[in-house]
């Protein structure tokens, strides 16, 4: 198994971001490949530079932790948020043909369509809210 970003600046999860960005500029000095010539420093830096841009930024460093806490509810995109996967109006429109296929709506086995009511998920918002039509 390859280091986590924690291990690669030798800090510990519960880390601050002060801890994170002082833990950076010392190995980033240290590995530069200005200042070192070992072969391995430009991978090295690399690595540093990859995990210092995730520890750094909030949001990144949340959803890193969720993937490597293996939270069996995080998606990538954004983390624990409903349908966030999806990427296109087109796949919504699938969903909501999903929707009115087991709610009514659909076509039925014979071909017809049977009445129901018409399911829209993120289309317009809640009634009386105006909202996109």
């Amino acid at each position: 198994m390859s280091d986590t970003f924690y291990t690669i600046l030798g800090v510990s999860k519960n880390s601050s971001d002060g801890e994170i960005k002082k833990a950076y500029r010392t190995l980033s000095l240290k590995y530069h490949p200005d200042r070192n010539n070992s072969p391995d420093a430009a991978e090295k830096i690399r690595q540093i530079n990859e995990a210092y841009e995730t520890l750094s930024d909030s949001s990144k460093r949340r959803q890193y932790d969720m993937e490597q806490d293996g939270n069996p509810f995080y998606m990538s995109g954004m983390a624990g948020m409903p349908f966030s996967h999806m990427r296109s109006m087109d796949e919504m429109d699938d969903i909501n043909g999903l929707f009115k296929m087991f709610f009514g709506g659909g076509p039925s086995p014979m071909g017809q369509m049977r009445g129901g009511p018409e399911i829209r998920i993120f289309h317009g918002g809640p009634p009386g809210m105006g909202g996109m039509g």
